[in-house]
């Protein structure tokens, strides 16, 4: 089940012959790709139709020269412009190394726990005019799938009386039957 809201998708300064699609629904092809047009920088929106909780991120450039250096990513943000991700502060930034163009970039999963839309700003890249991705696919689960039963299994209350209380509590995952 696909739940991108594939008729939100937005990207800016990319060039009109490449297709932001092309590197969110699909396999790493080398004939279908998205470049960026006038520099470096890429901004690529998307949203969901549900709630999510992402922990990682895939990306690949088959082009070393090309490929995104600094991404950042901002949760729940709508309609950002060049100059609010340049201003404002990001969820997370990540610094790509060249095993994260083979492998998966883990995010901090706490920051990432009720995304409704993405937002990813390429601000620089390794060194070439134009950004050059071939795929971008995130990697979690929706907020219905989460639903994990949790049971109470101990409540600590404190031992002397105070003016202030508090419970300590602990979940255990139930057990499916």
């Amino acid at each position: 089940m696909c739940i991108r809201d594939r008729t939100s998708i937005e990207c800016l300064n990319d060039d009109k012959n490449t297709n932001v699609n092309d590197i969110l629904f699909g396999d790493v092809n080398q004939s279908k790709f998205l470049k960026s047009d006038s520099d470096h920088q890429l901004i690529i929106s998307l949203a969901f139709n549900q709630p999510v909780k992402i922990h990682h991120l895939v990306i690949r450039s088959v082009d070393p020269k090309s490929a995104p250096k600094t991404i950042q990513i901002y949760v729940n943000r709508v309609g950002m412009d060049f100059n609010d991700c340049e201003n404002e502060q990001p969820t997370q930034v990540i610094e790509l190394k060249d095993t994260d163009y083979k492998g998966q970039t883990d995010l901090r999963y706490v920051k990432f726990q009720h995304v409704k839309s993405l937002t990813v700003f390429v601000s620089d890249n390794t060194g070439g005019d134009c950004t050059i991705i071939n795929q971008l696919t995130f990697y979690g689960l929706s907020l219905q799938d989460t639903d994990m039963k949790l049971s109470l299994i101990h409540i600590s209350e404190p031992t002397r009386q105070a003016e202030i209380s508090y419970a300590v509590f602990c979940l255990k995952k139930k057990k499916k039957k």
